[in-house]
């Protein structure tokens, strides 16, 4: 099954070996990205401190999260941060099988019939975020970061090359060449996001 085949603007994920879509999560199992050890995790910390002031990043690692469950532990945390209680927060999850609806979403980039996606267990979650249709399952690492912006990180397009950037720098820990394109949001490995 090819996943990019669930969302018709190509945010999902790759191609599996796999010819059964519950299959999807024994041929990435093994992959470096799910096997993440704390030298790894260190990294994303270092990588964050490259590009920024150095501050305290509590990092989480929750394995499989529903998405109505991980925004709901979001929405929380934000509120700890905004009041002081928690320091920078960054989440490491993956979600059961879903597809986001971003408020920028193109109904005719959902290619699932929803009998298809009751079939598939794939829920359809509208975020009340930017972005169009997005696919989420397991295999894919999620990272949520819970930052308090201020004072130094306060330009939103700055923060978002900066990300952009520590992510270049992680999949260059794995051997993958990263990069971005003119005038979009993301990291790409060749032409996938």
């Amino acid at each position: 099954t090819d996943f990019e085949g669930y969302c018709g603007n190509g945010n999902g994920l790759g191609p599996a070996q796999s010819t059964d879509f519950r299959g999807l999560a024994n041929t990435v199992r093994g992959s470096p990205l799910l096997s993440w050890g704390m030298a790894t995790i260190q990294t994303i910390a270092d990588q964050a401190s490259a590009v920024g002031a150095a501050r305290p990043l509590e990092v989480r690692r929750l394995g499989l999260v529903r998405y109505g469950d991980g925004l709901e532990m979001q929405a929380e945390l934000v509120r700890q941060r905004r009041a002081g209680e928690i320091p920078d927060t960054l989440l490491l999850l993956q979600h059961p099988h879903v597809i986001t609806l971003g408020s920028g979403a193109h109904e005719e980039n959902v290619l699932v019939s929803a009998k298809e996606r009751a079939e598939r267990g794939i829920e359809l979650f509208d975020t009340g975020r930017g972005g169009d249709v997005t696919y989420h399952g397991p295999g894919q690492l999620v990272g949520y970061p819970i930052l308090d912006l201020k004072p130094d990180r306060q330009d939103l397009h700055r923060y978002l090359r900066d990300l952009e950037e520590v992510l270049i720098g992680v999949l260059a820990e794995f051997g993958l060449v990263g990069g971005r394109k003119e005038g979009l949001t993301g990291v790409w490995v060749d032409d996938r996001k």
